[in-house]
């Protein structure tokens, strides 16, 4: 007999499955001014009009999205990246936490380049491929000796913590898997060796600090195991949980 949970589960399994094979990209159904149309025609987007058509793409049960050239969400996304938060400061090359802000962050931007990267894997953008590749260099070009990244470029960023330094590793990850190069493996190797050494205790505590573990903190704990699994995964393609907890 089929149960309401066993149903449930099924379609989440199948939304999953569809969200994995789209690459985790998909229409708004309030999208409808997206459209390529209104680059020609942009007074058509107030009053009436632009009400009606937004409501026709929403309730329509025909997706005319592609013919009248919507982009999904997930390429919206890396030309927001690109077109706003790509900055050029200090002789670096990166993308800025937020726009017009001018302070270098690793993980800040490696996380944009990492979504350029996944755009430029989907679209075979080339200039986006360019572009992740050169910021994530910034980043692997100032990493430490060690392996460590201090958290960015100004005066109070001069601190390695754990979480942070997991985000990079991952964003890394990210930018190899999807642009299928071998590039950032030392940095992602020495790196990861580094975020052992410092950031876990054989106790399995996640410190916040390199230097000290307080504070306990919840970021610290989930960016472990995440950063854990990615490396699992790296090396051999699959989890094995054991090892990475």
């Amino acid at each position: 007999m089929t149960t309401f949970s066993s149903q449930v589960e099924a379609i989440s399994a199948s939304v999953l499955e569809q969200s994995r094979q789209d690459h985790f990209a998909g229409y708004d159904p309030f999208d409808g001014l997206n459209s390529k149309l209104f680059e020609w025609m942009p007074s058509l987007k107030s009053g009436i009009f632009g009400l009606a058509w937004i409501q026709y793409f929403k309730q329509s049960p025909i997706n005319f999205r592609p013919l009248l050239g919507m982009p999904k969400p997930a390429l919206d996304a890396a030309n927001f990246i690109i077109k706003t938060l790509y900055t050029e400061a200090d002789g670096r090359r990166f993308f800025a936490y937020i726009p017009g802000e001018t302070a270098f962050v690793h993980n800040a931007s490696l996380w944009a380049a990492a979504w350029v990267a996944v755009a430029a894997a989907y679209t075979s953008n080339d200039a986006y491929k360019a572009l992740a590749l050169q910021v994530a260099r910034q980043s692997t070009g100032e990493q430490g000796e060690d392996g460590s990244w201090v958290y960015g470029t100004r005066h109070h960023h001069q601190f390695i913590d754990g979480f942070h330094t997991g985000y990079n590793l991952e964003a890394l990850d990210v930018i190899r898997r999807s642009l299928h190069t071998d590039e950032f493996d030392q940095a992602i190797k020495k790196g990861f060796s580094y975020y052992k050494a410092n950031f876990l205790e054989p106790d399995g505590t996640a410190k916040y600090y390199n230097n000290n573990c307080y504070l306990l903190d919840m970021h610290s704990v989930a960016q472990a195991v995440l950063t854990r699994k990615r490396r699992t995964l790296s090396t051999n393609g699959k989890t094995d949980w054991a090892s990475v907890l």
